[in-house]
C-alpha cells in the first residue's frame, strides 16, 4: 500500500491510505485522523501481545479474547493499571 519507517507512514504512504479509506466510507477521514486510529491500533496490539507474553494468560479463539484467572488480572493491573480497558474485551479492533 505505502512505504513506512520503523512501523510510522512517510507522507506517500498516509496519503494513498487516506485516498483508498475515503473511497470505502460516506465521511472523509482527514489525515490527523488516520493517523489517531494508526496510533491506537499499535498501542492496542501491543498491549494484547505483552498481555499475552504474561504468565497465566491465554487465548480464547471462540470469542477472540485474553482470558485468565481473577487473580492473574488482579496481579497484572497492579503493575500496569493502564491495561485496564483491555480486561474482558475482544480484539476485533485489531482484524
Amino acid at each position: 500500500m505505502g512505504r513506512s519507517y520503523q512501523g510510522r507512514f512517510d507522507t506517500q504512504a498516509q496519503n494513498i491510505a487516506i485516498e483508498l479509506i475515503n473511497k470505502c466510507v460516506k465521511r472523509p477521514f482527514t489525515a490527523k485522523q488516520i493517523k489517531g486510529k494508526w496510533d491506537r491500533l499499535k498501542r492496542a496490539y501491543s498491549d494484547f501481545t505483552f498481555i499475552l507474553k504474561q504468565t497465566g494468560f491465554g487465548w480464547d479463539d471462540d470469542r477472540h479474547t485474553v482470558v485468565a484467572s481473577e487473580e492473574a488480572w488482579s496481579n497484572l493491573l497492579k503493575s500496569n493499571p493502564k491495561l485496564e480497558n483491555i480486561n474482558g474485551k475482544d480484539a476485533q479492533i485489531l482484524t
